[in-house]
């Protein structure tokens, strides 16, 4: 009810209808009314029920880390005879990552793993990701899949696609 009032409100309307007891009555018993007041209090209880059951039983712990995926920042640039990727991926090993070209779509997959710690280590904070990397790129028609090359230094993977 709350939005459907916003709603009317921005839209200049409720003030309209409020002054009007006839309109009101009109609008209140509209079955098209009821629809919208039935379908906020349904998805009012559709939010209340998703934020009680994930929210409050979250845990942030390694567990969840390990089993999700970050979408890394990427840069795309022409450079005349061939394009230009780069995509960062801190704290990944060149070997953990995956470069591959399928109907035009270029995808990277990386995984970054925990680091070893120490027993007498204590964790402060902790804000580096740990987990998967994935991105996928549409590339330009006239990019040649079949002859890229990828170079991988200081965490940012560099990869080179020819044009046709």
């Amino acid at each position: 009810m709350k939005l459907l009032k916003k709603v009317l409100i921005s839209l200049g309307i409720f003030s309209c209808l409020a002054t009007s007891s006839f309109a009101t009555n009109s609008v209140v018993n509209d079955p098209i009314f009821r629809d919208f007041q039935k379908l906020q209090e349904d998805m009012n209880k559709i939010f209340d029920n998703f934020h009680s059951k994930f929210f409050n039983n979250m845990r942030l712990d390694d567990e969840f880390f390990k089993n999700s995926s970050f979408t890394p920042r990427s840069d795309l640039i022409d450079k005349g005879k061939y394009y230009e990727i780069k995509v960062d991926l801190p704290g990944v090993d060149q070997a953990q990552t995956k470069v591959e070209i399928k109907d035009h779509i270029l995808s990277i997959d990386a995984k970054s793993e925990k680091a070893k710690e120490e027993k007498s280590d204590k964790l402060i904070k902790k804000e580096r990701f740990v987990g998967v990397f994935h991105k996928s790129l549409t590339l330009p028609k006239d990019a040649n899949g079949d002859k890229l090359t990828t170079q991988y230094k200081n965490g940012v993977l560099t990869i080179k696609i020819p044009k046709k």
